[in-house]
């Protein structure tokens, strides 16, 4: 093997976080949009919402077909909200989880009923 090949395409840095302190709270949507609606639209309006709150956000789930109606799209994404100096309650979720949705709705996206 080419040793010093691999060397040089390794990352010079390596950054370490430390653990988090509190723990994570996860949340599920499953919304509705058109068809024609980006996923990355979705993630970055859940993202602006969510705001620092938001540690991760996944798209785990698209579904087209009969029972999301015509030229609609389900899409759903795992949320992970953590805050970085207390545990959040669920009552702090959410409120987050709301926001998400509202903004999610300027675009035209609802939540799967």
């Amino acid at each position: 093997l080419p040793l010093e090949a691999l060397y040089g395409s390794a990352k010079a840095k390596i950054e370490f976080k430390p653990a988090p302190k509190f723990p994570a709270v996860t949340r599920d949507l499953a919304i509705v949009c058109d068809q024609a609606t980006p996923v990355l639209t979705l993630e970055m309006a859940i993202r602006r919402a969510a705001g620092k709150l938001l540690e991760s956000v996944t798209l785990f789930d698209v579904y087209a077909g009969e029972q999301v109606g015509e030229n609609k799209k389900s899409v759903a994404y795992s949320m992970t909200l953590r805050g970085a100096d207390r545990t959040l309650t669920d009552t702090e979720a959410d409120q987050t989880v709301e926001k998400i949705l509202k903004a999610l709705s300027q675009i035209g996206a609802q939540l799967r009923q």
